[in-house]
C-alpha cells in the first residue's frame, strides 16, 4: 500500500514490459521438507481495538501454510530494513538463509501471493517486491522484539502476545496468540506506506530443527468475517496455535517453538488510494500501444 509517483509513463511501461518478457533475475526457491497443517494456527476473534466492537468470533485456520524447512534459520527476520516489503528484505521477502554455515536461497516470493500482486517498491520500476513487513518476533528466552517500519518503531503501535497453555514455559508447544493494533497505528503507518491497510498476516514458526509458514488471506477469509476490513479503523486479533507439526524424532511429541514471528502484507495503491494497474495489465496495454504505433507507421507509409 505504499504510496507511488508515477512520472515518464512510457519509461515505465517499457520497464515492466522489459521484466516480463526478459526476466533478469531467477525467483529464489526454498523447498520444503515435510508437510504442515493449516489448523495449527487460527483466528478466534477480531475486534475493533477502539470500541472492542466485534467483528468475528469463532475459529479461522491458516487459508495455506509452507514447511517444513529443516535445518534452517528465518533470521535476520526482526531487522529487515526499511522493512516496506522489498524484495530479499526480510525472510518472506526471499532473503537468503543460512542452513549451518551455508547460505542458500531464501523462500519464493510467489509462496502466498500471485505475479500480479508484486509492486516496485525499490524505485527501480521493476515488479519484483512481495510487501511482506516484519512485525514483531517473540523468542522463547528472550521475550518480544518490534521492528521498525522505516523509521517507525512498532513496539509504539502494536502489543503482541503469546500465552503458553500447551507443555512447561520453557518449551511451550501450543497456547493463545493476542495481536492489538493501537488507533495511532492508522496514521503513523499511513504516511508511510500509503492509504490502504494489510491482505495477508502470517506467522513464521521455528523450533530447533526447522520452520513453517502460517499465512491468512484475507481477500480468502472475507466472506466469513463480513467482507473485510475498514482500512481506517485499528483492529485487535486473537487466536490459537500448537507445534504438531513440529514432531521430535525421538518421541514423536511436539517440539517447543525458538521463536515465532508476525508478518503483515502491504498490498499496492496508487498515491490516490485506488488500486493501480497490474503489472499484467500494464504489458498488455503496453503491447497494444506498440502495435497502435505500427499500424499507425503503415498507414502513413
Amino acid at each position: 500500500m505504499r504510496a507511488h509517483t508515477y512520472s515518464g509513463y512510457l519509461t515505465l511501461l517499457f520497464a515492466v514490459c522489459a521484466v516480463f518478457l526478459f526476466p533478469s533475475k531467477a525467483s529464489a526457491y526454498l523447498m520444503g521438507d515435510g508437510g504442515c497443517t493449516t489448523d495449527s494456527v487460527s483466528i478466534t476473534g477480531i475486534s475493533e481495538t477502539s470500541s472492542g466492537t466485534p467483528i468475528y468470533s469463532g475459529s479461522l485456520s491458516a487459508t495455506s501454510c509452507a514447511g517444513l524447512f529443516q535445518g534452517i534459520n528465518d533470521g535476520p527476520a526482526n531487522n529487515p530494513d526499511p522493512n516496506i516489503g522489498e524484495l530479499e528484505d526480510g525472510f518472506l521477502n526471499g532473503e537468503p538463509v543460512k542452513t549451518g554455515p551455508r547460505t542458500e536461497d531464501g523462500l519464493d516470493p510467489l509462496t502466498f501471493i500471485d505475479s500480479t500482486e508484486l509492486q516496485a517498491l525499490s524505485g527501480d520500476g521493476i515488479f519484483d517486491d512481495p510487501g511482506w513487513i516484519h512485525l514483531a518476533e517473540i523468542d522463547a528466552d528472550s521475550g518480544t522484539r518490534y521492528s521498525f517500519l522505516d523509521t517507525l518503531d512498532l513496539a509504539s503501535v502494536l502489543d503482541v502476545s503469546l500465552v503458553c497453555n500447551l507443555g512447561p514455559p520453557n518449551d511451550c508447544k501450543g497456547g493463545t496468540w493476542n495481536l492489538a493494533v493501537d488507533p495511532a497505528a492508522i496514521a503513523a503507518v499511513q504516511a508511510i506506506l500509503g492509504p490502504n491497510s494489510f491482505d495477508h498476516l502470517a506467522f513464521v514458526f521455528k523450533s530447533s530443527t526447522a520452520v513453517s509458514i502460517y499465512d491468512f488471506d484475507f481477500i480468502d477469509l472475507a466472506p466469513a468475517i463480513g467482507g473485510g476490513f475498514n482500512f481506517a479503523t485499528a483492529y485487535t486479533f486473537t487466536g490459537n496455535w500448537n507445534m504438531d507439526d513440529f514432531q521430535n524424532p525421538n518421541n514423536n511429541n511436539a517440539q517447543g517453538y525458538s521463536h515465532i514471528s508476525f508478518w503483515a502484507r502491504d498490498p499496492a495503491d496508487a498515491a490516490d488510494g485506488t488500486e493501480i494497474p497490474t503489472p499484467g495489465t500494464l504489458v498488455l496495454f503496453g503491447l497494444g500501444l506498440l502495435l497502435l504505433l505500427f499500424r499507425l507507421r503503415l498507414g502513413r507509409a
